[in-house]
């Protein structure tokens, strides 16, 4: 049994900005069109971290090279970070395309010299080489494209990342995750996303005069944030992870997609709640927000439970 090492959680550093951009992405634009961004963006986003974390659950090590890859991960996270908020429009999503594919191709080396280290993991390293580096292609290609066939290549890019772990399973069981460990790193994301909903909360505060009203908006917007923590870490277990079927896993890993969506639905929610506290009513975008993601964080847990 083994817990995150200082090096992840160091690496976790970066995601908390790319999770905190994407999040303004709907703080925004809280449409329809502005939520449909969002998940096209979280998606790549969230399973950029998976990539590397699995990658560290099975062949992290404390050699010169791993750590230094590491760096250079983050560093390419940082990068597309900071692209995140212009990633739909014309000038930002050449960088968007750019930043994304470095992230694929850090990840591809780590695979490689996974592959020159340790023999016996060839043709699992050579899967992810091959997968990954097509994907890569895929958003370096999209330069050449004008939007909306850039975004339709982004989309094929993301999906042939997300499936290259499914190529070949009977590879993949050779070299098992720790099943004590990806919980404890999903939980580490999890408190990420769940910063990101209390900054909305603080945010939606300080953009009103403090009164009774946006106090205990606040309040309560601050106690859903810890309702959610104590639901989350009680009440979704790892059993599904340690079950030999692929589905209550591939349920456990991808359920916690939404979740964090989720989470960062209810914050907006709650941040834009604060700021309606002066009006009559809550406004439409609020009640989807808090109700559209209360209801889809609870139905997520849920299934991950069953």
């Amino acid at each position: 049994e083994r817990h995150a090492s200082w090096l992840e959680l160091f690496f976790d550093l970066v995601f908390v900005l790319a999770v905190a951009k994407v999040a303004a992405v709907l703080a925004n634009e809280s449409t329809a069109v502005g939520f449909a961004k969002y998940i096209a963006l979280f998606i790549p986003v969230w399973w950029a971290w998976i990539g590397y974390t699995f990658h560290a659950d099975r062949f992290e090590s404390e050699t010169p090279e791993y750590r230094i890859l590491t760096f250079a991960a983050m560093l390419v996270v940082a990068m597309l970070a900071l692209s995140i908020g212009g990633a739909f429009t014309r000038q930002g999503s050449a960088s968007f395309a750019v930043a994304y594919a470095l992230v694929l191709l850090v990840l591809v080396v780590q695979y490689i010299l996974t592959a020159v280290y340790v023999p016996l993991t060839r043709p699992l390293a050579l899967q992810f080489i091959i997968g990954l580096s097509l994907s890569a292609l895929i958003f370096l290609l999209s330069l050449f494209f004008e939007p909306p066939i850039r975004y339709a290549m982004w989309g094929v890019g993301v999906v042939m990342a997300m499936v290259t772990p499914f190529t070949s399973l009977r590879v993949a069981r050779i070299f098992p995750i720790d099943r004590s460990h990806i919980p404890e790193r999903l939980g580490l994301f999890t408190i990420i996303v769940l910063g990101e909903a209390v900054i909305a909360v603080a945010n939606g505060a300080a953009g009103v005069p403090w009164t009774p009203m946006t106090v205990t908006i606040a309040s309560l917007g601050f106690a859903m944030a810890a309702c959610i923590w104590w639901i989350n870490f009680d009440f979704v277990e790892d059993n599904a992870l340690r079950q030999s079927a692929l589905l209550p896993r591939i349920m456990f890993l991808y359920g916690h997609f939404f979740i964090l969506a989720a989470i960062v639905a209810i914050g907006i929610g709650v941040e834009h709640a604060i700021k309606d506290s002066m009006e009559p009513h809550l406004h439409t975008p609020s009640l989807i927000l808090l109700g559209g993601g209360i209801a889809a964080y609870l139905v997520a847990t849920t299934l991950i439970r069953l």
